[in-house]
């Protein structure tokens, strides 16, 4: 009995000497690449680099290109960018279970401000109606909270945001996309986001 006392315990020791080595061995990756899933429905593109800084906060710079085909008659043509600060609130890193192991967790607050051009063609072929072509150049700034969730071994990684701040927009053309869900509203608004990327 005792034997096996003991032959148990030697094994214990190995497994968790080995864990603690396959943990050391991860890379701490500072670089991260993301698409918006989300954004795909919405017939907008979106890339996103982020770096982690040397103070442990983080730099975000977004980018996209919309192409929008409504129907016969109505085609959307843009780009947006936009820029982020994160500020770090809490960072935790350990192992959680056997398959995300090991993760972090990277909790910030993070002031941001973006710019949204779009073109929006109508060719509507009447001469009551006759083409007509509307420019929208929009402004966005204001703050969020969010949270980015690294794991498979630091591999993968999600991004969460909401928050809300300003948007001006100036209209050339019709005014009927100023509405609170279009994109040349003006005034308070809600921002969310939802991103999924890799590290490097």
């Amino acid at each position: 009995m005792k034997n096996k006392l003991i032959v148990f315990f030697s094994l214990l020791t190995l497994f968790v000497t080995a864990q603690n080595i396959n943990q050391d061995k991860v890379i701490k990756r500072s670089n991260f690449i993301y698409i918006s899933p989300i954004d795909l429905f919405l017939k907008t593109f979106e890339i996103g680099y982020e770096r982690n800084l040397k103070n442990n906060h983080a730099f975000a710079v977004t980018g996209g290109f919309k192409f929008d085909k409504t129907n016969e008659t109505i085609t959307r043509l843009g780009g947006t960018a936009e820029v982020q600060y994160k500020v770090n609130l809490l960072y935790s890193e350990g192992p959680k279970n056997i398959v995300i192991r090991p993760y972090s967790v990277f909790t910030y607050f993070a002031p941001y401000l973006s710019y949204r051009y779009e073109e929006i063609n109508e060719s509507i072929n009447s001469e009551v109606n006759p083409p007509e072509n509307s420019f929208i150049h929009s402004g966005f700034g204001g703050v969020g909270f969010g949270f980015r969730l690294t794991g498979l071994e630091n591999r993968f990684s999600l991004n969460a945001y909401a928050g809300g701040g300003l948007k001006y927009s100036d209209i050339t053309g019709d005014q009927k996309y100023n509405d609170f869900w279009d994109v040349g509203y003006t005034g308070f608004a809600p921002k969310l986001s939802l991103q999924m990327g890799i590290t490097f």
